[in-house]
């Protein structure tokens, strides 16, 4: 199957909203419970209106959904640009398809380029997705800092 890649930025994602929310809903059933009560619709619309933050969405032709996506977000620093991936889901029904890694990385890796990034940083708690990432030629640092407010 193939897929083609749809890169929204800013407004042109609120267009989206709803298939973004529901692929979102797919990540966890936490998740999908918090999307339904409208936690995150405060945050997905600072998202659509920031000029740094890129959602991509790999769509079925085929079968007219969405079968995957990412949300990229550039981060320039004071000596280089990365682009930091989050939210990366597959659809249910389009798991175990290559999604991630026959569309979706080389899609990351072709954004951070053209947009001039020298690095791609994600995490993923997804053993699945940790294998595919590795095996793509990510690496694993070993330290990573968070603080969570």
């Amino acid at each position: 199957m193939s897929y083609v890649v749809i890169v929204l930025q800013g407004h042109s994602a609120t267009n989206w909203k709803k298939q973004i929310k529901e692929l979102l809903s797919e990540f966890s059933e936490q998740v999908s419970e918090q999307i339904q009560a409208g936690a995150y619709d405060e945050v997905l619309n600072e998202t659509f209106d920031s000029p740094h933050a890129y959602f991509s969405i790999a769509f079925d032709e085929e079968e007219k959904v969405a079968a995957g996506m990412y949300l990229g977000t550039l981060m320039p620093t004071a000596m280089h640009r990365r682009l930091y991936i989050d939210a990366v889901v597959v659809n249910r029904k389009f798991r175990r398809q290559g999604i991630l890694t026959r569309t979706l990385i080389p899609h990351m890796k072709k954004l951070a380029t053209e947009l001039g990034c020298r690095a791609i940083d994600l995490t993923s708690s997804k053993p699945n997705a940790q294998s595919a990432y590795l095996v793509a030629g990510f690496e694993s640092p070993t330290t990573a800092f968070r603080l969570t407010l």
